[in-house]
């Protein structure tokens, strides 16, 4: 009489393997990208779900000058050599990551990826910690 028991995990074993089958078919579908800005360039990395590199691109190879490689034009065609990739991948979910710099530029990376139907399914900031922490002020002698 335990048989219903066993019919009861055999379900839920099968129900398991099919959601693991679904999370690997979109791992294989997704992508991460990866967008940093420093002070005179910016700097694109497209890379699949286990952290193999697809696509590097950067101001720099858009043979933009000194000033150009900073600006709101240089990263939405870099955004755009991003998508063409991601087309040719057949991706459709992205996950965003970038740092601090980048969150003045936020609102038209979303809007370019919502342009090319691409879903964002994760974004994720990156900060840099404090070493040292906050000292104080000096106190003052009266």
């Amino acid at each position: 009489m335990g048989r219903g028991f066993n019919t009861y995990s055999l379900k839920h074993k099968f129900q398991f393997r099919k959601l693991r089958r679904t999370l690997l078919s979109f791992r294989k579908r997704s992508c991460i990208l990866n967008i940093k800005i420093t002070l005179n360039n910016i700097y694109l990395t497209l890379s699949d779900w286990f952290g193999q590199i697809i696509m590097v691109k950067s101001g720099g190879l858009l043979k933009l000058p000194g000033s150009g490689r900073n600006t709101n034009y240089a990263l939405e065609l870099l955004i755009l050599d991003a998508i063409k990739q991601l087309t040719l991948l057949n991706t459709k979910h992205i996950v965003l990551k970038f740092d601090h710099r980048v969150l003045r530029k936020k609102k038209m990376i979303l809007k370019l990826l919502k342009k090319f139907n691409i879903k964002i399914f994760l974004i994720r900031l990156i900060m840099c910690k404090v070493h040292n922490g906050i000292t104080l002020a000096k106190k003052r002698r009266v």
